[in-house]
């Protein structure tokens, strides 16, 4: 097939991905890694062989330099390189063109976990979100740092949620349901009362839409950059569901349990939890040392 023909299969895949209900965002996903892959070939009438799969993967592979406000970054992580690569073999996939589907870049696993939030500044975080009466990110940041949900899952937390105590998760096709603990969803109707909200949605902006991740992000670092112990790196909403999973899988020693609660469909994306981080490596390594004696 030529670029020319494969623009035209996008389109139509773009209305079979909108048929199969797939999230939003996971189709601009798809689709904006094919765009991307098709805008590489300079001439529509260029016949698409495996080679230019091939040339297209060392392209990615390829470490570029990007400015952003004078900061100097470096190519792509791994990950979003393979998840390129990933949309781009679906597509192919769908064209019937299976011979042209490339292999993924190969990636080390890590052995550690790195820029884990402490208990130490997760409390700093409440302390401050409560100092500056910025409630909708004290009451988010406990939710999440509580229940272990991911921040586009907050719109769950509602009103009827609460009284029931039990979380009902509908997302990625997936549907999954837990306890919700007993002080934290009487806490949440308090403050949804003095809010005014008697049913639905928790976590809302004044015209009674969900608040975005990206608004919610902004004010979680303007909060937590005043708390002057906490490592801002560390400071984005996915960092609470991390607090979570490792403080439930130590209280539970079941990581096919937490890998229930965080809805993972696959336990090799939980055992990430199992792994050490950089301090307590270097604490082993030196026990170790010791036991030895060398």
């Amino acid at each position: 097939m030529t670029k020319a023909d494969l623009k035209i299969k996008l389109t139509e895949w773009e209305k079979e991905l909108k048929l199969a209900e797939l999230a939003k965002k996971t189709i601009t996903s798809y689709i904006g890694d094919v765009q991307r892959f098709l805008d590489s070939i300079p001439d529509d009438e260029t016949e698409v062989t495996k080679q230019t799969l091939i040339d297209y993967k060392t392209s990615l592979d390829t470490v570029e330099i990007k400015r952003k406000k004078s900061k100097p970054q470096i190519g792509k992580k791994e990950s979003s390189k393979n998840r390129a690569l990933t949309s781009i073999n679906k597509f192919l996939s769908y064209c019937d063109l299976e011979s042209l589907k490339i292999k993924n870049i190969k990636v080390q696993n890590k052995s550690t976990l790195e820029n884990l939030l402490t208990l130490k500044e997760l409390k700093g975080i409440l302390n401050q979100a409560e100092k500056q009466k910025e409630w909708d990110i004290y009451w988010a940041v406990k939710t999440l740092a509580l229940t272990g949900v991911r921040y586009s899952e907050l719109q769950f937390v509602t009103v009827e949620s609460c009284k029931a105590k039990k979380l009902k998760i509908n997302n990625k096709g997936k549907v999954r349901q837990f306890e919700f603990d007993e002080k934290l969803a009487k806490d949440l109707l308090a403050w949804a009362k003095a809010k005014g909200i008697t049913e639905g949605m928790l976590f809302i902006t004044k015209n009674g839409t969900f608040i975005k991740n990206e608004q919610f992000s902004r004010k979680l670092k303007r909060v937590a950059g005043k708390a002057h112990f906490v490592n801002m790196k560390k400071i984005h909403p996915h960092a609470f569901r991390h607090f979570f999973a490792l403080n439930y899988l130590e209280a539970t020693n079941n990581i096919a349990e937490v890998a229930n609660v965080l809805g993972h469909s696959s336990l090799n994306t939980t055992r990430i939890y199992l792994t050490t981080t950089p301090k307590q490596q270097r604490e082993y390594i030196t026990q170790m040392k010791n036991n030895l004696g060398i």
